[in-house]
């Protein structure tokens, strides 16, 4: 996940020196190409890192309902409530934003086919291991889980508000970034009163 972020920030920035060094060598005509050229470029990324996103929130908005079949302590268990239902809240605002202008498109095939078969290996690995697990133990590795996903949706919202020019989106991206590190902290914490 660390490598998707570096490598949507290196795309961002080579089109940002790329614009900067060779801009001026332009012509009128050639720099319009050209920024149109890169502003297509930059959509693109931007709706495969809001596909990523979408994604994460969704799979965070099911998280609990591991405890049909499995059982925690009530702060672990209001603790996963809480992360769902930030998920499903920012899932429907997300659904909302992206209708705005520029439009967001939410379905972009965002990973090489390996890594999505790799992501769909360890989400299912992941789902057997914490099924297997009881009590504490099952607690800790679930609360493991989200230490990874809040993470990863709070370093994820950074990076796409930096590419993005709605001021809406940009509002939304940085709330939910700050909303997930806060809840990443409670996690943490929780996972040390274990």
């Amino acid at each position: 996940m660390a490598s998707i972020l570096r490598h949507l920030t290196s795309i961002l920035w080579a089109g940002i020196l790329a614009a900067f060094f060779f801009g001026g060598c332009a012509s009128v005509s050639e720099s319009t190409d050209m920024a149109a050229a890169n502003a297509k470029g930059t959509q693109a990324e931007q709706d495969a890192g809001y596909t990523l996103l979408r994604d994460v929130l969704v799979d965070e908005r099911k998280v609990r309902q591991i405890f049909a079949l499995k059982d925690a302590s009530d702060p672990t268990r209001k603790l996963i409530e809480e992360i769902s239902g930030l998920a499903e809240t920012s899932l429907h605002q997300l659904d909302g934003l992206a209708k705005q202008k520029p439009t967001v498109r939410l379905n972009t095939p965002s990973l090489p086919p390996i890594e999505a078969k790799t992501r769909i290996a360890v989400y299912s690995k992941t789902t057997e291991e914490l099924l297997e697990k009881e009590g504490q133990e099952f607690e800790m590795a679930l609360l493991l889980t989200q230490v990874e996903a809040l993470g990863y949706m709070s370093n994820l919202t950074v990076v796409l508000a930096q590419g993005e020019g709605n001021p809406h989106r940009i509002k939304f991206l940085n709330q939910l970034s700050q909303k997930s590190f806060k809840l990443r902290e409670k996690v943490v914490k929780r996972i040390g009163t274990l």
